[in-house]
């Protein structure tokens, strides 16, 4: 995140995308879960070229790749072929996939739903749906930070986080 806190600071300083911006990326900082409309209000970024698949640096482009389960080399495509899936998704009721298909869902979404509940599991992909109905073809980018702004300081993975830090301290 510190490429995108980097881009934050070159905005103007009275737009209404950078107040929300800062707000996401104190909450990511601070360990705050963010909702889906606060992601939503920082849309209007990435419709400005800057923030355009291409114009992202190669190395911030890496990570976000990794947290997308996507290849570099065809990011653009297979992030297009990400954004058409999550379109069809939304459509669709989140109850009628099995608990297979939940979890997967929720990995892919950079949850981990091993110690979630199947209601959570459907509350977190409704929670997706709704940042995901907002997406259109200009906020690409916007999908793929979704991942890392929704799911990074989601309770699972501060679990999962505590835990491997209880295991490391043991080993120490």
């Amino acid at each position: 995140l510190d490429d995108f806190a980097l881009k934050v600071e070159k905005l103007p300083t009275h737009t209404r995308a950078r107040k929300a911006a800062e707000e996401i990326i104190n909450k990511m900082n601070d360990g705050t879960s963010i909702r889906p409309n606060e992601v939503i209000s920082i849309a209007e970024m990435f419709e400005d070229r800057r923030y355009s698949m291409h114009n992202i640096p190669y190395r911030y482009r890496m990570h976000l790749a990794h947290c997308n389960e996507l290849r570099i080399k065809n990011m653009t495509k297979d992030s297009q072929i990400q954004f058409l899936i999550n379109k069809a998704m939304a459509t669709s009721a989140p109850s009628a996939l099995t608990d297979s298909e939940l979890k997967w869902v929720c990995f892919k979404h950079g949850v981990n739903p091993t110690l979630m509940t199947r209601s959570e599991q459907l509350n977190f992909l409704n929670r997706w749906n709704e940042f995901s109905k907002f997406i259109n073809e200009t906020h690409i980018p916007l999908l793929l930070h979704g991942v890392v702004f929704l799911g990074y300081n989601h309770p699972s993975n501060r679990k999962m986080k505590e835990k491997l830090k209880l295991k490391w301290k043991r080993k120490s």
